[in-house]
């Protein structure tokens, strides 16, 4: 999903783009952001519809853009929690810091 590639950019190497691109991970954040992604999207995360030449068509394109990347956002934090209290005492994973 290039939408998840572009936020994940926009983020330092550790611990973030380290732990997503351990593969497990990687399909995690997949999944979970295509769990909450509106149905006018395809498979692959893009949009299904090319926006119209109307202010309204355009607003809502972006509006749709916006809300994907806080949701990507979102579930990197939720699924770095939920690894982060999973693997307290795991001092091998990338974001570990003692």
């Amino acid at each position: 999903m290039q939408e998840i590639e572009d936020v994940l950019n926009q983020y330092p190497e550790h611990p973030y783009q380290a732990v997503f691109s351990m593969p497990e991970l990687r399909q995690k954040l997949i999944d979970h952001v295509h769990c909450y992604v509106s149905p006018h999207h395809d498979a692959g995360g893009r949009q299904n519809t090319i926006p119209g030449n109307s202010i309204a068509h355009r607003a809502s394109f972006l509006q749709e853009r916006l809300r994907l990347g806080m949701l990507i956002r979102g579930s990197m934090l939720h699924l770095l929690r939920q690894e982060d209290a999973e693997q307290v005492d795991a001092p091998n994973r990338p974001w570990h810091r003692p």
